[in-house]
């Protein structure tokens, strides 16, 4: 991922002009997730902000004592978010595991084949001794397989998603996630090939989700390691964030209505309050 950024951050100054950040490589998600990399948690009670290739390091305070820096993200409606900057944030480490059998260890059991009952079915579906899960399209149709388990997702937490294709052929396959029930495409992964992908997003609403994943035309592929868990901490380069100048509430000021995955990317400012 290319950076955005070009000037130089300094402690010495008490204003940062308007930066672009945590823009989207060009075809690689559609419209509702991060980037490949964890980069903020709108949750409250676990607020945090992370810059790939951004040294905010001079800006960090101390929650409850001193935290004078003040940033603001801008989505591209003009909404904004808000808090000041604490103490840094720990290593990168993910909850537990939100997908019911995504490594197809010794069954399918958990998935369907199909959009739903009877509509989009592969051709095939079934385990592959080798600990996968074997999808073959011959009709040329659109086809998926659906996680049977609602997953619970939080508005405001960041999740990891992930997983692995093997020996994927034809016209490739897409990944989704999913409102339950057939409602609001939150992930779209694009159409990949043989490989190991992952991407995160903020949750928008509290509510269950499903993972499926699609392909186009005719296609025959093996996948594995479907995984999604919650990012709890998003490393040691990030930064806790809090609410009020010198507080020590770990929340966000939030406008209604701003864009959690805003796929235009978003503006922030760092200026001393």
């Amino acid at each position: 991922m290319s950076s955005l950024i070009t000037n130089i951050i300094s402690p010495q100054i008490d204003h940062i002009p308007v930066k672009k950040i945590l823009r989207f490589p060009t075809g690689v998600v559609s419209v509702n997730t991060w980037p490949t990399y964890p980069g903020g948690i709108f949750v409250d009670g676990s607020a945090a902000i992370r810059f790939q290739e951004i040294d905010i390091t001079p800006f960090r305070g101390v929650a409850g004592a001193n935290t004078p820096y003040k940033i603001i993200l801008t989505d591209s409606a003009g909404k904004i978010i808000w808090g000041y900057l604490a103490e840094a944030d720990t290593a990168l480490a993910l909850g537990s595991e939100l997908v019911t059998n995504g490594t197809f260890d010794a069954n399918i059991n958990g998935w369907n084949n199909g959009y739903a009952v009877g509509q989009g079915e592969y051709n095939t579906l079934e385990w592959d001794a080798a600990g996968k899960i074997h999808a073959v399209n011959t009709d040329g149709s659109g086809d998926y397989f659906t996680s049977d388990d609602n997953i619970a997702v939080t508005a405001g937490k960041l999740y990891k998603i992930s997983w692995d294709l093997v020996n994927a052929s034809g016209v490739g396959v897409n990944l989704y996630l999913r409102q339950s029930g057939a409602g609001t495409n939150y992930i779209e992964s694009g159409y990949k090939v043989t490989g190991s992908y992952a991407l995160y997003y903020i949750a928008t609403v509290t509510e269950n989700v499903v993972v499926q994943l699609f392909s186009s035309g005719n296609t025959n592929y093996t996948a594995d390691n479907i995984s999604l868990k919650e990012v709890t901490h998003l490393g040691a380069d990030g930064c806790l964030v809090v609410s009020a100048k010198n507080g020590s509430t770990q929340n966000w000021n939030k406008d209604v209505g701003f864009d959690y995955n805003c796929s235009a990317g978003y503006t922030f400012e760092i200026i001393r309050a």
